[in-house]
């Protein structure tokens, strides 16, 4: 039987993780926005552009995705946290968008903003709480959402709690515009760290180790 080196898996492996340009990530992008603007237009919704909150739906919203990212940054100093899995799973997305220009970091936070709280808020969320009740569609709309964001069990596990809170945002607010801008806040600032300031999270960016699968610890 053949006998396969750690040489032969990286080979195999590497390549899965390898860092990512606005090219790979921009047509997944526009398709999910896409698709969310038709479910939209065909699925009914009792959410407005402002909803409750009028003109200050994009402030806040912005403000809302700031310090929503400074909250879980923390929060991941927390004693309770699992060090080991978040640090390869920041490693991992550091090696994914190192090579994220500001323009990149901007074109994709402000897509997936639009394109996926179309889509699992103002779309799936919407129809699951008419056909349920509210509560139900936030959280099966938010495990969707978690799934999405396949990565490791950790990333799904902090991207279904996001979507818990933003799709309590939407609920509260009525407005889809508030949920948008604080969804791509969120992810500015995350790209912000995880590319331009690694070393805040205790990153080394030449350490390529995580390329690797991620491997879940509890």
């Amino acid at each position: 039987m053949r006998s396969y080196g750690k040489p032969y898996l990286d080979a195999i492996v590497k390549p899965l993780y390898r860092s990512l340009t606005l090219r790979d990530v921009l047509p997944s992008a526009l398709i999910i926005t896409i698709l969310g603007l038709a479910a939209c237009y065909w699925l009914p919704s009792v959410w407005t552009l402002n909803g409750r909150l009028g003109w200050a739906a994009a402030p806040l919203g912005a403000v809302s995705g700031v310090l929503l990212y400074g909250i879980c940054f923390f929060a991941t100093q927390a004693p309770m946290i699992n060090r080991l899995s978040v640090q390869q799973l920041n490693q991992t997305l550091h090696q994914l968008f190192r090579n994220f220009s500001w323009r990149d970091i901007l074109i994709v936070s402000c897509l997936a903003g639009v394109g996926e709280e179309l889509l699992v808020r103002g779309a799936l969320q919407s129809w699951l709480s008419d056909a349920i009740n509210p509560w139900v569609g936030i959280l099966l709309a938010s495990l969707v959402f978690g799934l999405m964001h396949y990565l490791s069990r950790v990333y799904v596990i902090v991207t279904m709690l996001l979507g818990c809170l933003f799709g309590i945002g939407l609920y509260l607010s009525q407005s889809i515009i508030y949920v948008v801008v604080a969804h791509a806040a969120y992810d500015v600032m995350a790209f912000f760290i995880i590319v331009k300031r690694p070393h805040m999270l205790g990153l080394d960016s030449n350490d390529e180790t995580s390329l690797l699968p991620i491997r879940d610890r509890y």
